[in-house]
């Protein structure tokens, strides 16, 4: 009967101990103002371990939270409003999933906290306009997500010394950043974003990862270099330069070999050669737009196979796409084909096409065996062809790229009707040739 007493009042007359040593906490943890602390946190100094997410609003001086050992949830610190000097404290914290600081109308100028954190999956800071220095936290190595977003007096990320298990990595709207400073230990990452950061003017590709998700540098309107040594990438998802308007040069994935969805050059003014990629081998959607000075493309020779879509527009200076698989592209897929506004020989698909077939065709091939009449038509169109032309199929596209008609040649001479299709401009595709015809 004692033995029954004793272990009733151990089960129900302590509930204070046994809650510090599994809950930790309350479901909810929101701190507005200091006093809150002692509420959610009185008698449990000796838990060191939290096990709900915690919310602290406008409060910067954490030092009551220093019993903290590890955050098994998100820890979000939110400053609205108001501009705070220093966020500080947390200073024993070892271990958490996610740290979000962030401003809303509000800021603080320097954080020195998290003096021993050497465990965290995922750090953001965003919105903090006034945020001037953060304290290096030397002890992590484990951080896999890192996002800098809209903290416009920021200069430096140097705080994070050692970045080498970091998968994402996402950098943007950071008006006075001058450099990254993190970027030549980013081995593992599989994201690298960067934009809108006005003052970075070089940046370094990761180098040693073999397979990245994306890569994207967009909007820097001062950046001059990219530094590409040793990268050993061979599988890229997509990758974008886009609006990088001093960038002169690119050079250095020599072993890349596939782009999965995107391969884009968009808006870099100065640059007139993309590089060369010589393992390259598969892309899906391909990209060229307004390179003003863009006039080499050599270095996509060893391309063999676009899979969606190509785009060759507004390069002012681009004269010869005389690519073998751009060529086979147009072949294939004309409707997916969107060339115009290049200098000629690559303003349009025809010229195109018809630069192909000048290099690329056998003599019994030529463009001249095949007659297309009467043009201008109003009704019949006649296309008059070869012998080995007998069986091929022809596409009636039109100028947006869209296929309207199309059916095999069964004779050397075939009536195509064009009756119920409207005034304009169309192609005729017969194989690797294409006729502009002109429909009243």
């Amino acid at each position: 009967m004692r033995t029954k007493i004793a272990l009733y009042l151990i089960l129900f007359s302590s509930p204070l101990i046994l809650n510090a040593q599994s809950d930790c906490g309350f479901p909810i943890i929101e701190i507005n103002k200091a006093s809150d602390f002692s509420s959610y946190f009185s008698n449990q100094e000796s838990c060191d371990t939290i096990n709900y997410p915690i919310r602290i609003n406008n409060v910067a001086d954490l030092r009551p939270l220093n019993f903290i050992k590890k955050l098994t949830h998100e820890l979000s610190i939110e400053i609205t409003n108001i501009d705070l000097e220093e966020l500080v404290g947390l200073d024993s914290l070892e271990e958490a999933t996610t740290i979000s600081i962030s401003g809303f109308r509000g800021s603080v100028k320097t954080i020195n906290a998290f003096k021993s954190l050497k465990k965290l999956d995922r750090l953001i800071i965003s919105s903090l306009a006034s945020l001037t220095h953060i304290e290096p936290i030397p002890g992590i190595d484990t951080l896999v997500a890192f996002e800098s977003w809209s903290n416009s007096s920021l200069k430096t990320l140097d705080f994070l010394p050692n970045l080498k298990q970091c998968k994402f990595f996402d950098i943007a709207f950071n008006d006075n950043l001058e450099s990254i400073g993190l970027d030549k230990n980013l081995s593992n990452v599989t994201q690298f974003e960067i934009s809108r950061c006005p003052k970075i003017e070089e940046l370094y590709l990761p180098k040693d990862s073999e397979s990245m998700n994306s890569v994207l540098f967009s909007n820097l309107e001062n950046l001059r270099t990219i530094h590409i040594n040793e990268n050993d990438t061979k599988d890229i998802s997509s990758f974008f330069i886009r609006f990088l308007p001093k960038l002169e040069s690119f050079e250095g994935l020599d072993s890349l070999e596939k782009v999965k969805f995107y391969f884009a050059f968009i808006g870099c003014d100065k640059l007139s050669s993309i590089g060369d990629f010589p393992k390259l081998d598969t892309v899906s959607l391909l990209g060229l737009i307004d390179n003003d000075r863009l006039e080499d493309l050599s270095g996509l020779e060893n391309l063999s196979y676009i899979s969606d879509t190509l785009y060759i527009t507004e390069n002012s200076a681009l004269s010869d796409c005389n690519i073998e698989s751009f060529c086979s592209f147009v072949d294939r897929k004309i409707e997916a084909a969107v060339i115009f506004d290049n200098k000629s020989g690559c303003a349009t698909a025809e010229e195109l096409i018809n630069s192909c077939i000048s290099t690329n065709v056998d003599d019994e091939l030529n463009i001249n065996d095949v007659s297309v009449y009467p043009n201008p038509v109003v009704d019949i169109l006649q296309v008059d062809i070869p012998i080995n032309f007998i069986g091929e199929k022809y596409s009636i596209v039109d100028i947006s790229g869209r296929v309207r008609k199309s059916n095999l040649l069964e004779n050397g001479l075939n009536d195509i009707n064009l009756t119920g299709l409207n005034k304009g401009v169309y192609f005729i595709k017969i194989k690797y040739l294409i006729y502009k015809v002109f429909k009243n």
